[in-house]
């Protein structure tokens, strides 16, 4: 799954005035190489998911590499969002754009 459908699905399950995500996908291999013989290959494949629930004026954060609970992830944002102290000064996120 591409990193803007993820983006687009977890935002799909937040629950709040407003919300952000943030995906970053990594994929990265690393080969060792002793006595002329590769030793120690090593690939890695990772997805981190951080989403940013807003609401009545307090920001709740979390963040998961489990593609496969963004709904849990999206309780866990709000939730801190409930237990955080809202901020009277908060400017709000920028307006929806359109992706490039």
């Amino acid at each position: 799954m591409k990193a803007l459908e993820i983006a687009e699905q977890a935002l799909a399950v937040a629950a709040g005035d407003e919300a952000e995500v943030m995906v970053h996908s990594e994929r990265s291999g690393l080969a060792r190489f002793a006595a002329s013989e590769v030793h120690q290959p090593t690939l890695i494949e990772d997805t981190i998911v951080e989403l940013a629930v807003h609401r009545d004026g307090a920001i709740g954060v979390a963040r998961t590499n489990r593609l496969d609970s963004l709904d849990e992830l999206a309780q866990r944002a709000g939730a801190a969002a409930d237990a955080s102290s809202a901020d009277p000064d908060r400017p709000g996120l920028a307006p929806p754009a359109e992706y490039p």
